[in-house]
């Protein structure tokens, strides 16, 4: 997984499956072990039949805008507004 800032973005914009996405992306073992049980759990649904444009069209944007996933992540977290400073005498 450490190895997906390397892979090269993909060149077509149509669409993948979660599972060809996440494999292409991540590994089978990152499928096998996270997405699958993941999905299973949230979408009772096979990473197989769903659409990645259609479910984490999110994914597919920081794979064509930063080239990675990773990258993509990191960079979001880098821009995300900061938190407002507590207010005088509130707990925290």
């Amino acid at each position: 997984m450490g190895m997906e800032v390397f892979i090269p973005r993909r060149k077509s914009h149509a669409d993948e499956s979660l599972a060809e996405f996440v494999t292409r992306r991540l590994g089978r073992e990152c499928l096998d072990k996270i997405a699958e049980p993941l999905v299973a759990g949230i979408h009772t649904s096979n990473p197989d039949n769903m659409s990645v444009l259609a479910t984490f069209p999110r994914f597919a944007q920081m794979e064509q805008k930063s080239g990675s996933l990773i990258l993509g992540m990191l960079s979001a977290m880098k821009n995300r507004p900061s938190a407002p400073p507590p207010k005088p005498g509130a707990r925290g």
